[in-house]
């Protein structure tokens, strides 16, 4: 009975998740079939994860913005099944990112909820699950959608080691190597860890020594090996860059500065580029509000920090986590100035954390009219904000044709190419880059007429732009 009694006190006092996880979902999956988010970079997973029905079971992943190197394959594994599924529709790896979102919120919550209170990891999560930017990538299925929750699960991890629970070690390498292989930049989060070793040297060497055990670092090695192994075979014969080359590239990163130099203008458009996608995270409506929440997120997280020392108070474990990990890879990434979004969504969990804290001390401090204020028109003016713009689909500067549009094409051309053999050219937007393309090859593929890899006498030229796409036939349309 006393179990029972726990139970429905447990369920009771966490069923708050439960409306915010609804909110999402619902968000989510709006007319997710016509506006979700299908680019040239997916469609090339997506022709790799339906390769492998094809006995091509590949070791990498796509090329990242250092070309001579590659993502992990590891999306590619998790897609497949999926896929396969749902019979290949396209939306089965939606279905597959917006279950890895669910997840995250439950994570998010936990952590927070351990770390803090009920109300921080509440406010935390209705702040991720309406976030525009977080709820645009859960209808993105693309390599680096589970890259949120697994960065909530080594924050999880590592916290829960730091306070003393010796067995999360080892699993602390397992979350790194499965970041890693699914974005290499994740090897920003690496210093994190660094930062609490450090810390617990200090302070409690103890736990650190037992941590350190023949078992322990057995099973992390193990842990950590596993997910590389791919990448290990791949290495042996291409010069071991995935492993060694990059891991050199990364330490001398940071003194290129010193001969390239800074790059004000690359600097400067990497800045605008941050706070243009900090905005659309956080506040999609104002980007100067969503700067004044960025300001005040790192106010309060080193506050915090420096009051926990000053006062050798109990939660200086959680401010350090907290405050290294919004700090170290918000340097990195300015030292890459590489503006791309696919390395902020190892920030998504870290700004809502460090935002829900931000909220906290307006408690504190007895500003309930604003903390609620902000609790209440924050949600509600992003999902209308993004319900209103379909998502940033169709729009400039926005995500380009949705997949309900690029089916209309591809059974256009299914039509006009009548069984027989064609080719397949892409123009306007998509064609600058080589998989620009894709997309169109995989839903081809999946109607049951392919293009052929040659060039035929009937060919189609697809020309995309933002907001429209069109195809011309060969009889228009001549080229080599």
């Amino acid at each position: 009975m006393n179990q029972l009694y726990k139970l429905q006190r447990q369920i009771k006092s966490n069923s708050w998740i439960l409306p915010i996880l609804l909110i999402f979902i619902l968000a989510a999956f709006y007319k997710l079939s016509s506006l979700m988010v299908f680019i040239g970079d997916q469609g090339w997973f997506y022709i790799s994860a339906k390769s492998m029905l094809y006995g091509q079971i590949p070791l990498v992943g796509i090329t990242s913005s250092n070309v001579w190197i590659h993502q992990g394959a590891l999306w590619t594994y998790m897609l497949f099944p999926v896929l396969f599924l749902f019979n290949f529709d396209p939306l089965g790896g939606a279905y597959l990112s917006i279950l890895l979102t669910v997840i995250s919120i439950v994570f998010l919550y936990i952590l927070l909820k351990e770390m803090y209170s009920v109300r921080v990891a509440l406010t935390a999560s209705l702040f991720y699950a309406t976030s525009p930017l977080v709820i645009i990538h859960s209808r993105l299925p693309y390599h680096t959608s589970p890259i949120p929750l697994f960065v909530i699960l080594y924050l999880l991890f590592l916290y829960r080691w730091a306070s003393g629970e010796k067995k999360y070690f080892p699993f602390i390498f397992l979350t790194l190597s499965i970041l890693y292989n699914f974005e290499l930049a994740t090897i920003i989060l690496w210093p994190i860890l660094l930062v609490i070793v450090l810390y617990l040297y200090k302070t409690n060497l103890k736990l650190v020594k037992s941590s350190l055990s023949s078992k322990n670092i057995l099973l992390a090695v193990a842990l950590f090996i596993i997910p590389m192994v791919p990448f290990l075979i791949y290495d042996i014969n291409h010069g071991y860059l995935q492993t060694f080359g990059f891991a050199k590239w990364v330490i001398l990163r940071p003194f290129y500065i010193f001969s390239e130099g800074l790059g004000e203008k690359e600097f400067y458009q990497t800045v605008l580029f941050f706070l243009n996608k900090y905005s659309q995270t956080v506040f999609i409506s104002n980007v100067f509000l969503a700067f004044t929440f960025f300001v005040a997120s790192i106010y309060v997280l080193f506050l915090n920090l420096h009051q926990e020392i000053l006062k050798r108070k109990k939660k200086i474990i959680e401010s350090l986590i907290l405050a290294s990990s919004f700090i170290i890879p918000l340097l990195a990434f300015f030292i890459n100035k590489t503006p791309s979004e696919a390395y902020l969504v190892i920030f998504f969990p870290i700004w809502f954390s460090s935002l829900a804290l931000v909220l906290e001390s307006l408690y504190k401090e007895k500003l309930l009219f604003f903390a609620f204020f902000i609790i209440f028109t924050l949600p509600f003016l992003n999902l209308s904000y993004l319900i209103s713009t379909n998502y940033l689909m169709n729009i400039k500067n926005g995500y380009g044709i949705g997949l309900g549009e690029k089916v209309k094409i591809a059974k256009q051309i299914i039509l006009k190419a009548d069984g027989s053999k064609y080719s397949l050219v892409m123009g306007g937007v998509g064609s600058k880059y080589e998989s620009g393309v894709m997309p169109y090859e995989y839903l081809l593929w999946e109607l049951g007429n392919k293009p052929s890899k040659k060039i035929e006498n009937k060919a189609f030229l697809i020309i995309e732009s933002y907001n429209k796409v069109i195809v011309i036939d060969r009889d228009v349309v001549k080229y080599k």
